[in-house]
């Protein structure tokens, strides 16, 4: 009642009580300054009733009576259950509000809004049983921004599917109508049935479906018409809203029935237009895309139809594993560099067990490590291995023994160093061991087919390829550097024996060679030889010298010399030692571990592409009697057929794929055929990207690649936590997947076995490392083993990590010339060395352990599924067990991120200077998607029901589950809102970790704190871009109450895409740290100086030195120097002082930071005077630069200037309001804006008001300067002055319009530029008459009108304001309608 009054506290413009004013028990009503806490509470304070403020005397209190009222969070289970509840009844709903609105607007007169059908309809839906049902729904939906998104999802889904399929039904049905009339008309009779009816029925049916135009418009048009139809379109909200235009939706509401109908029925035209034209064709069409991509992607690069070309060439193509190659060629591929892999691990197991009877013959003989003895032991052990030649045993290569001649040199040297025989026999053992290891990869050559030699003649061939070319490397490669002293220079006898040769082949060629061209000759050799790829020997360029030759010059590869075993003279190299002579020249250097390594890499090479070629043959023969597209054909006219609108190889003679193995010795069954040029390449191993060749370049690798690979090496490999979190954090795969909730005993039982076939990889060669690797366990593992790893290689499932090989990867986007990393590492000696190696096996061991682990699950579940639906008669035979093997690895390769599994574009970006780590979030997308198709399909097979059933809901959990779950559980343990986490990402967050996944907890001390769940948490790749939608929605809901949710999921996509987008193009560590040395001259990307200007240049070069240490150290540096500080009690070089336990949860990528309010809101005011500082310059910065401008020139720039201004205060009062709900006082919060001198702007921001800076007088002295000097220097031109009197009038009325705009609006929707404009004589303004030259002012919108009996206007808005006898300004009252005048005074408190 009006006569009952309660006491209320009323403040001044610094927040401080000066009076008590009175309200009735309806709710309290404030004067200006409206926003005394923060601009959340604009226009919410008549909420608060006013008995709860009876005794309140201090803002503080008034804070946390508001706190009190936050800190009741419903639960988000209860929100989202209400959502769906809600948006599912207002579908109906808002159909039969539409009918009602139309009603409404149809009505002759107008009645009032409460008397109109929509109101009644409203009011009777709210008093009915559902309608309570749904308001109860509703409040909790409204509670969560989850809910909230939820029940419009809901409304939005229901409503535009129930549109679209309306629609089609009819069109599809008026379709059948129409063919069947126009065909009747075309006889001249109606159609009645006849006999040949069934016939034509089918053919009918096809006709009267709709065409994919038809259909596509049917649903844009069908879902926009129901999108208009929902019961929230205001809430919701539309595209306009964000970006301007017609679409802008109109809120305000009519006193009629009939004007506010038609203002609702316009606001669902509007969203209707918008939607058919803008949201349904985006969604279907990226749908579309989709569907298009996943079911024809096959065929689309070979469709008529232009546009699936192109979305084939640049969305499918360069993302997907397999790039522009059939599946079944992509694989065959992946399979060949599986096997090569696999037999490099075989070369390293052998390499192992003869290290190890070294080290024990060497230990037991009492030989030191490292000695001369040892090296020579190696060395004669290197020529054992490679001296004699297999002979044919039942068709097959078997090496028997060692010729007696070598055999007897070894035993007699390893007496003389005092091996015994037994020593002896078992480094013997292992030799042989080795060479029937060879064979293995040789009867696999010789046993498929295309041998074209004789097995013995074979057997010799292959031999002589492992003593003379493949057992090498050459230093020229290895040992190439940009640093000129660490390069390998060839000795100066061996460029004179070059020289020597060149002058021979000059006399033989009738030229005789000075000594300058000899020097020449020699040096353009030794610059640019080249590793040839097929036989891994050098070869370079010699110029022709005879006339009589046609080509000027020719390559000679040393690989030349050597043909089938033997020498064979050349035209530059004529002698066995012209052979040897270049192999010094270039640095040749063998021993035993490099003689096995490159024999078992050249001969596992030489057999896995032998069955590759194999298989695709017959593959693609398959695929042609299958009528399906094959791969080559045995003519060009076919191939030109099967492959439509593809370029086909010229070569009349087809395909020519050469190897390094001869052609009377080997035949690829695919010369000769046909194919495309895309295939081409990868048939021949030869594809190259777009990077390639720059990748090559010594110095962009010094500079770029092997810096940035370095540096990826040290916050990876070398790094503890990294290991830490690499190893615990992929366990969610097999969450994700569903392989982590099976039986406890079985998923022990695979973890065991899991552990015992990565543990070759754990080993290392120094005994103490072995034992630290392998945590105390056996050396080696099982035979069986073995192989079982090895068969996962092959399957391409383990060393597959995507950040372990995205860095090795790196190695061969250098064509393996530039510096090896473990080279790298070598220069510090042995222990740096071996602690990579170690630390690089550890890394891939972590990853593998999981992947083995997915695949033993896999295959169990698999086998129980298929054993189960035998028993149950659902199919008649069981798979075998290396099918359902081979099924599980497959389901692996695709749910599991798989770096061999990346598409072309992440393998360019790896070779750019940009981008950290780009794999892993390319794999997470890629296997998410597939572990959702997976489920689909296999929930649609009978065998396989339950298993894609369970994976489903394993996978929704995993991603959707966890960490929402745990964040909402640890947010209500500790008593925190949605509003607290908003605060805490609004003044805690960096901008680039807004829309991250957090957890909040507190300290013993009631201290918040959060945690970054995304470095934890695999799947945040693909949960980021809803998580920034939900966070930037619950931002909105505390800050800018209203905003519409299209608004909040527009910035909140906007922001998650950028996060999606940012590992791709944001620089490498490497090359960010070089961009702040230098390109930004010591100022780092977020704005941070790293030394003063003005410093001695040898403290600048320290800071630098520290700086850059501090980006690239190794050892998890700044994690590391953290705990430390922890477990000492003892503060940082800043003074922060760490909890162990927090640092203890770093190494799982969950550690706690605390949030501080007052330091925050300090750099918060720092940006916040940096902001408007640059602000006023947007002004000056392009008004006096010294030319000619126009008044309306200082006129747009001033409003931009004030528009950006007032977006840097609107920044800052949400800020202040976040430090208040983190319980920060308004005294502290006063006092450190007071103690940087920025009292007056917390006054003006903490009222919620704006003001714009004004330009001062001596600014309009520089534009006097700036047109006197054109003046006096261009007598022939005619200048205005700029900044005249007319210019200033319209800039003071201008600052007076901007000044009543309040925080938390829309700046433009107050300043219309184009409306303070002179026209372009600059004498007059837009509607103005010559004798009145003022400015046309745009009504504002409606404001809540304060009680006009207890408003005082704030003192200092009155003292700016112009005199007048009404409180407006002369433009004002000349210009303004009275209802405008009217809402202006109100809004100035004098309505």
């Amino acid at each position: 009642m009006a006569d009952e009054r309660e006491d209320l506290p009323t403040f001044d413009e610094f927040g401080d009580i000066v009076e008590t004013i009175q309200t009735d028990q309806e709710g309290a009503t404030y004067s200006q300054p409206r926003k005394f806490i923060g601009p959340k509470f604009r226009g919410r304070a008549p909420e608060i009733k006013g008995e709860e403020y009876a005794d309140l005397r201090t803002l503080d209190e008034i804070l946390q009576a508001s706190t009190a009222e936050r800190s009741q969070d419903v639960n988000v289970i209860t929100s989202v259950t209400g959502a769906i509840l809600s948006g599912l009844v207002k579908i109906p709903y808002g159909f039969a509000s539409l009918t009602a609105e139309i009603s409404d607007a149809l009505k002759e007169d107008d009645i009032k809004l409460s008397q109109g059908n929509a109101a009644k309809l409203e009011k009777y839906f709210k008093d009915s049983v559902l309608g309570k049902l749904a308001g109860n729904a509703e409040e909790a939906a409204r509670d969560t921004a989850v809910g909230a998104l939820t029940e419009m999802f809901t409304q939005l889904y229901g409503a535009a599917r129930m549109g679209a399929s309306g629609l089609i039904k009819a069109a599809t049905k008026a379709k059948k109508i129409s063919n069947t009339y126009i065909n009747a008309a075309k006889v001249d009779k109606v159609v009645t049935p006849n006999k040949k009816i069934l016939q034509a029925q089918l053919k009918a049916n096809q006709m009267n479906q709709l065409s994919g135009k038809q259909k596509f418009s049917a649903v844009a048009i069908g879902g926009g018409a129901g999108t208009a139809m929902v019961t929230d379109i205001e809430t919701i909200g539309s595209w306009g809203d964000k970006f301007g235009g017609p679409t802008k939706l109109d809120r305000e509401i009519k006193p009629g029935a009939k004007d506010d109908a038609l203002r609702k029925l316009a606001n669902r035209f509007r969203v209707g237009v918008e939607d058919t034209a803008i949201s349904v064709p985006i969604i279907y069409g990226v749908g579309k895309i989709a569907q298009a991509l996943s079911t024809r992607g096959k065929e689309m690069a070979f469709s008529n139809s232009e546009i699936d070309r192109v979305i084939d060439k640049y969305i499918g193509s360069p993302f997907r594993s397999r790039g522009d190659k059939s599946p079944e060629l992509y694989e065959g591929l992946q399979r060949v560099e599986g096997q090569i892999t696999s037999s490099q691990v075989t070369a390293k197991d052998l390499i192992m067990d003869i290290d190890k009877t070294l080290y024990n013959i060497a230990k037991e003989a009492k030989i030191g490590k490292g000695t001369p003895e040892i090296k020579r032991l190696i060395g004669r052990l290197d020529e054992l291995l490679t001296s004699g030649d297999d002979i044919v045993q039942n068709g097959k290569l078997v090496f028997t023994s060692f010729p007696a001649k070598q055999l007897n040199q070894f035993t007699e040297f390893a007496k003389e160093i005092g091996l015994n025989g037994n020593q002896v026999n078992s480094l013997v053992g292992e030799m042989m061991k080795a060479r029937n290891q060879f064979n293995t990869f040789k009867n696999t050559l010789l046993n498929g087919g295309n041998v074209t030699a004789a097995s013995n003649e074979f057997g010799k061939i292959m031999s002589e390829r492992m003593r003379n070319i493949f057992t090498s490397e050459y230093k020229i490669f290895t040992d190439d550097s940009i640093i000129p002293f660490q390069r390998y220079k060839p000795t100066a006898e061996a460029m004179d024996q070059l020289k020597n040769m060149f002058k021979r082949y000059g006399l033989e060629n009738g030229t005789k060679l000075d000594d300058v061209s000899l020097d020449i000759m020699v040096n353009d050799v030794i610059k640019n030889v080249k590793l040839n790829p097929l036989t891994k020997t050098p070869e370079f360029i010699v110029s022709k010298l005879s006339v009589l030759d046609d080509k000027q010059s020719q390559l000679v590869n040393i690989a030349d010399n050597i043909i089938g075993g033997k020498f064979k003279p050349t035209d530059f190299v004529k002698t066995e030692a012209d052979l040897r002579q270049l192999q010094r020249l270039f640095g040749q250097k063998r021993d035993l571990r490099s003689t096995i390594i490159n024999t078992m890499q050249d001969l596992g090479t030489l057999a896995g592409k032998d069955e590759f070629y194999q298989n695709m043959l017959k593959t693609s023969d398959d695929l042609i009697k299958q009528g399906e597209r094959g791969i080559a054909y045995p003519t060009r006219l076919e191939a030109m057929k099967a492959f439509p609108n593809k370029t086909v190889i010229a070569d009349p003679t087809g395909l020519r794929i050469q190897s390094s193995l001869q052609e009377d010795v080997w035949a690829n069954p695919l010369n000769g055929r046909f194919t495309t040029t895309e295939y081409n390449d990868a048939l021949k191993f030869t594809e190259e990207l777009l990077m390639d060749n720059i990748a090559k370049n010594v110095v962009y690798q010094h500079l770029i690649l092997i810096p940035k690979g370095l540096t990826q090496i040290s916050k990876t490999i070398l790094g503890p936590f990294a290991h830490t979190r690499n190893f615990l954090t992929s366990s969610l795969f097999a969450s994700g997947t569903g392989n982590l909730t099976k039986n406890p005993i079985t998923s022990l039982r695979s973890f065991k076995k899991a552990w015992n076939t990565i543990q070759p990889q754990l080993a290392a060669d120094d005994n103490l490392l072995k034992k630290v690797a392998t945590l105390g366990l056996s050396y080696r593992n099982t035979p069986a083993s073995q192989r079982f790893y090895k068969f996962l290689l092959e399957e391409n499932v383990v060393q597959s990590s995507t950040n372990a090989s995205e860095i090795a990867g790196m190695l061969d986007d250098m064509g393996k010339g530039g510096d090896m990393f473990m080279r790298f590492f070598g220069k510090f000696g042995q222990i740096a060395k071996k602690t990579y190696d170690v630390a690089a096996r550890l890394y891939v061991a972590e990853d593998d352990l999981w992947k083995v682990f997915n695949v033993l699950q896999e295959n169990d579940t698999y086998t129980n599924a298929y054993k189960a639906a035998f028993k149950k008669g659902i199919i008649k035979k069981m798979p075998t067990e290396l099918e359902i093997l081979r099924m599980a690895t497959k389901i692996v390769r695709n749910t599991v991120p798989n770096y061999s599994r990346v598409g072309d574009f992440v393998k360019n970006m790896r070779k750019t200077p940009l981008s950290n780590f780009v794999a892993f979030p390319t794999e997470v997308t890629r296997t998410s998607g597939n572990i959702y198709s997976l489920g689909l399909q296999e929930s649609a097979d009978p065998v396989l029901s339950y298993v894609g059933k369970k994976r489903l809901i394993s996978f929704g959990a995993t991603v959707g589950g966890i960490i929402p779950a745990t964040n909402y559980i640890l947010r209500g343990l500790y008593g925190g809102t949605e509003e607290v986490e908003a605060a805490i990402r609004t003044l805690s967050l960096a901008p680039y970790a807004k829309g991250t996944s957090l957890f909040l907890t507190r300290d013993e001390d009631g201290n918040w704190k959060y945690i970054d769940a995304s470095g934890a948490f695999v799947y945040d790749t693909v949960t980021n871009p809803v998580q920034s939608v939900i966070a930037q929605t619950a931002q909105d809901r505390t800050f800018k109450p209203g905003t519409p949710l299209k608004v909040s999921i527009f910035d909140g996509l906007a922001e998650g895409f950028k996060q999606f987008i940012a590992p791709y193009f944001e620089p490498s560590i490497w090359y960010e740290t070089m961009l702040s040395l230098y390109a930004r001259n010591g100022v780092t990307e977020n704005g941070n100086k790293l030394w003063n200007p003005e410093a001695p240049d040898g403290e600048k070069f320290e800071k630098a030195l520290k700086y850059t240490l501090k980006n690239v150290a190794p050892l998890s540096a700044q994690q590391m120097e953290r705990l430390i500080s922890s477990l000492q009690n003892k503060p940082n070089i800043r003074g922060q002082k760490f909890d162990v336990y927090d640092e203890l949860a770093g190494l799982y990528g969950l550690r706690a930071i605390k949030v501080e309010p007052e330091k925050n809101i300090e750099f918060k005011i720092y940006e916040f005077k940096k902001g408007i500082r640059n602000t006023r310059g947007l002004l000056t910065s392009e008004t006096l630069k010294g030319g000619e401008i126009s008044s309306n020139d200082i006129i747009k720039r001033y409003i931009l200037a004030n528009a950006q201004r007032y977006k840097v205060m609107d920044k800052m009062a949400n800020e202040i309001e976040a430090g208040y709900i983190l319980d920060m006082s308004a005294e502290d919060m006063r006092k450190q804006f007071n103690e940087r001198q920025e009292r007056n702007a917390f006054n003006k921001i903490a009222r919620g008001y704006f003001y714009p800076f004004e330009i001062s007088s001596s600014i309009g002295k520089k534009y006097r300067e700036q047109y006197e000097n054109l003046e006096a220097n261009f007598d022939n031109l005619k200048f205005e002055m700029p900044y005249n009197e007319d210019t200033r009038d319209v800039i003071r009325e201008l600052q007076q319009v901007m000044k009543d705009i309040p925080l938390g609006a829309d700046f433009y929707e107050y300043i219309n530029p184009k409306d303070w404009f002179f026209d372009d004589s600059q004498s007059s303004l837009p509607g103005a008459s010559d004798e009145q030259q003022v400015t046309q002012v745009p009504p504002l919108p409606p404001q809540p009108s304060p009680n006009p009996q207890i408003v005082t206007p704030p003192m200092p808005l009155m003292t700016q304001m112009p005199a007048s006898n009404q409180g407006l300004t002369p433009t004002e009252n000349a210009l303004l309608s009275e209802s405008e005048k009217q809402i202006r005074l109100q809004n100035r408190g004098l309505g």
